[in-house]
């Protein structure tokens, strides 16, 4: 299998972290979100667009947006918690309503639930590594940079929005400049996937979207 350049678009091998991960305590602590526990899951919207699918949801069945954080993994590279909007039935089941990164083969969601709104902007996402690989420092260091810009830039499109939620991603209305930093991120956080992916890391699970 040859690793990916920097020119590929990569799409990381992210997996929900199992509740019997072997380093699941360590993460917590690490974390500092609280206990992990699973959340029904069912897929009715994409990969970054959950507070609109939660809202049509809510529009359809009522209920009401519940703020807390996804856990999911890159196996034996590193944990990332991003805040995420989750739906609150009226009967007060907890339901995780957006698709899994490709290949996840996870049925239910791991998740910490927070006081914080389901429709809040942020907070940013964290991460944790498990291993000690520069790449995957380099890596986890401009994660933290992207998602720190795509929150503030979430906050300013928000407010231009007049605080209303669209039905989609709300950065899908960024303007042409704030586009240009996005995929300027998007750039530099792809070409430290492929350095994990240049030494050796992830190669089992690793996914390469076509161009």
């Amino acid at each position: 299998m040859r690793a990916p350049s920097e020119s590929d678009v990569i799409d990381p091998p992210m997996r929900t972290l199992p509740l019997h991960h072997p380093e699941r305590r360590a993460v917590e602590r690490a974390l500092g979100l609280g206990r992990f526990r699973r959340v029904a899951w069912r897929a009715e919207g994409p990969v970054g667009a959950c507070r609109a699918t939660v809202a049509r949801r809510i529009g359809q069945s009522g209920g009401e947006g519940v703020g807390g954080w996804l856990i999911h993994h890159w196996p034996g590279l590193f944990v990332e918690a991003p805040f995420h909007c989750f739906w609150r039935s009226p009967e007060g089941d907890v339901f995780d309503l957006t698709e899994k990164y490709p290949g996840d083969p996870a049925r239910q969601t791991t998740a910490v639930l927070s006081d914080i709104p389901g429709f809040s902007v942020g907070p940013p996402s964290r991460h944790h590594p498990l291993c000690a690989a520069p790449e995957v420092r380099v890596l986890l260091a401009l994660s933290r940079a992207q998602a720190e810009h795509r929150l503030a830039l979430e906050g300013r499109v928000f407010a231009r929005r007049g605080l209303r939620w669209p039905d989609g991603p709300l950065l899908g209305f960024a303007t042409g400049e704030e586009r240009a930093e996005l995929n300027h991120h998007e750039t530099l956080v792809g070409r430290a996937m492929a350095g994990c992916f240049s030494v050796g890391l992830g190669l089992k699970v690793g996914q390469k979207r076509p161009r």
